[in-house]
């Protein structure tokens, strides 16, 4: 930091830098490093204060509660030119209004600065502007805006967040996201997010932090730094605002949700299935060291060690190793000669009239997307089989192709059957926005009960193609439980045992889940009745569900009627006499005099009796209500065609009461956003 020595003769080092203007390095470093400093506080505001008017002039319409440019209300459009020299349109935005348009646009976007330092985008600015001396914001500018914009985000999550808590009578009802992630320069960022439902129904969900923790990884440091971060922040109290925090299966990650005693833990549904489907198609093992006696030692002292394959379904080394080969087989046309094999591969599939479908690179760590690439693979087949006949390839590059047998090209259809529906649960549902816990316990139900079935739905691998198939329209075959491979029948056993070890298993939590949410309270019972459990087990869940939603209800139902209905009751107390006080006593007397404590007696007052019987009828009423899920549909799908489609699907018959036509709980849930 410089300041001047000759200043520093007649004033102090504070007068010197608010005074001179050739401190701004000075100022920066106040800024960054003593936010305390009243200086620093002046210059950080001084600068939000610039950077203000840098505003996009956007339609109201587009407007977000939360948002991190500021938008105001776009003036009306001037009326073309129609000068004879054919200028039909001139822009009407100054230097200011680029510098907002482009810093909105990259704040909005997520994008690096420097995408907007290159020639080519100030040629493009200066056709579009008409002005060959325009700029961009300079690198300090766009900071400046980007911290602006960063202060209203804080600003209004801050108010939106107290707003809700005060809506729900300060009850908890966060869901706090976190994680923990090292990036190639080794530094550990801890991330958290959280997600809720609005007082208007609406899911939503906000990204609140990324701060930097090079300290270590243990679960006290962690907690701490989301408890204070989040509260100067964002005003945001773990202990009295969140009602859930969600981490993946990690232990260091869940022994963080622990030092938040009020919340309850729950592991991210796409980290666990992305776990489910590892196991299940041999990406992943459980090993375990066994030693042996080593038998040419005769003294007995020296033991063999040996890894053993301990996962529960027995090993499967063929699903990894046909996976590796087909990663390799995509990966052929990802390397430094990529273009030139992909147009030739292009050209095999118009001479053919396959699918013009790209080979696709996976990646280790989505193992969902691994069916993808089984997908990608089934379809490309007859294609790859072509590409690979041509002359000019050498053995080593046909054996990309060729060391796949036709044995493992069928195992991995079948694969695909077997997990597809999984799959599809990790890659989309569970990655939505408005995706719910309920919704999302269905339909895992569902698929692992269609895992266990006796008949599956699998690409032919031989089947009928054209330019127009994808991996949405496909030929598929029927194919039973019994013509299924061994290897394909040990895939559906080591799925089942993750699934019944990583996902929710039946309880209070999930039964309350299930009885919240109209599309699935009265199909409850049987989502919670799993084949290990016994039928009055789940009896008990649902007793003991309902116990908790009725007191949970009368809790809030007293907090919004408390003061209506103490108005209009009565309280009739009975006269007793006032108890001798002894506050007067010497401290020897009132020692002698004070035994054990009189317990009090708790009654409930009248009006508590009352509120808490409204209460009750208004939970039993929930419980009874019945909806015409067609009128539904009809509402919140206008076209009709589309309408007509859904409501095609969401009806079906229970051939164990009488055949008798019933919703489709899963289309419901798949279909419905019960939020709208």
């Amino acid at each position: 930091m410089h300041i001047c020595l000759e200043c520093l003769k007649t004033r102090t080092w504070r007068e010197s830098l608010c005074k001179c203007r050739h401190t701004s390095n000075a100022k920066a470093h106040l800024v960054s490093k003593h936010k305390e400093l009243e200086e620093a506080a002046k210059e950080k505001q001084h600068r939000l204060q610039r950077a203000g008017r840098f505003t996009v002039k956007m339609p109201a319409a587009t407007a977000d509660p939360v948002v991190g440019v500021k938008h105001q209300r776009s003036a009306e459009p001037k009326a073309p030119c129609t000068k004879r020299h054919k200028t039909f349109w001139t822009p009407q935005v100054n230097q200011d209004g680029v510098t907002a348009h482009v810093a909105c646009w990259l704040i909005r976007d997520g994008l690096p600065y420097n995408m907007v330092t290159t020639p080519a985008f100030h040629e493009f600015l200066s056709g579009t502007t008409g002005n060959p001396d325009v700029t961009v914001p300079s690198h300090q500018t766009y900071n400046d805006i980007l911290d602006n914009s960063y202060e209203s985000f804080q600003k209004d999550t801050k108010s939106l967040l107290l707003k809700e808590f005060n809506e729900l009578h300060e009850t908890p009802f966060i869901t706090l996201e976190y994680d923990l992630c090292t990036n190639k320069a080794k530094t550990t960022i801890v991330g958290a997010s959280c997600g809720f439902i609005d007082h208007q129904w609406r899911p939503r969900t906000l990204a609140l932090l990324a701060q930097v923790k090079n300290d270590g990884h243990d679960s006290e440091g962690v907690a701490n730094l989301l408890d204070v971060e989040l509260k100067q922040r964002y005003g945001l109290d773990v202990e009295k605002m969140a009602r859930f925090t969600i981490s993946d299966t990690a232990s260091a990650a869940r022994k963080v949700s622990k030092q938040f005693d009020s919340t309850l833990q729950t592991d991210c549904s796409m980290h666990a299935l992305n776990l489910c489907i590892g196991y299940g198609i041999g990406l992943k093992e459980n090993v375990r060291n066994m030693y042996t006696p080593d038998p040419n030692d005769k003294v007995g002292k020296v033991c063999i060690k040996k890894k053993v394959v301990v996962t529960e379904g027995d090993a499967f080394p063929e699903g990894g190793a046909v996976i590796r080969k087909l990663r390799a087989l995509n990966n052929f046309f990802a390397s430094s000669r990529s273009p030139e094999r992909i147009a030739k591969l292009k050209e095999v599939q118009t001479f053919y009239k396959f699918p013009q479908l790209a080979a696709m690179v996976d990646i280790d760590v989505r193992v969902a997307s691994t069916v993808k690439l089984f997908r990608h693979s089934i379809v490309n087949y007859p294609a790859f089989n072509a590409f690979f006949q041509r002359a000019d390839l050498t053995k080593s590059e046909k054996a990309v192709f060729t060391s796949i047998t036709m044995a493992e090209s069928e195992l991995v259809v079948q694969l695909e059957a077997v997990v597809q529906r999984i799959a599809d649960l990790a890659l989309v549902e569970s990655q939505s926005a408005t995706m719910l816990s309920s919704t999302m316990y269905v339909l895992l139900r569902v698929a692992s009960a269609r895992m266990n079935s006796y008949k599956f739905s699998a690409f032919s691998l031989h089947g009928t193609r054209n330019a127009d198939t994808n991996e949405k329209f496909f030929a598929c075959r029927q194919i039973t439980l019994s013509n299924l491979s061994v290897l394909a029948q040990r895939c559906i056993k080591r799925t089942l045992h993750q699934i019944a070890f990583r996902l929710p298993q039946p309880g209070v939590p999930m039964g309350m889940a299930l009885s919240l949410d109209p599309r699935t309270k009265r199909a409850a019972k049987n989502y919670l009745q799993i084949p290990d459990w016994a039928q009055a087990a789940t009896g008990h869940i649902l007793e003991d569900t309902k116990a908790l939603l009725r007191a949970e209800h009368q809790v809030m139902y007293k907090a919004i009627h408390i003061n209506e209905d103490a108005e209009g009751d009565a309280v009739n107390s009975a006269a007793s006499s006032p108890g001798r006080d002894c506050s007067s006593s010497s401290d020897t007397e009132l020692d002698l005099l004070c035994g054990e404590e009189v317990l009090e007696p708790v009654d409930s007052t009248p009006t508590d009796v009352s509120l808490n019987a409204k209460a009750d009828a208004v939970t039993e009423q929930w419980l009874d209500l019945r909806i015409d899920w067609e009128e539904v549909v009809r509402h919140q799908i206008p076209d009709k065609q589309e309408c007509d489609r859904v409501l095609s699907k969401l009806t079906i018959r229970n051939k164990k009461q009488g055949n008798v036509r019933v919703w489709n709980v899963e289309q419901l849930c798949q279909q419905v956003d019960v939020c709208r």
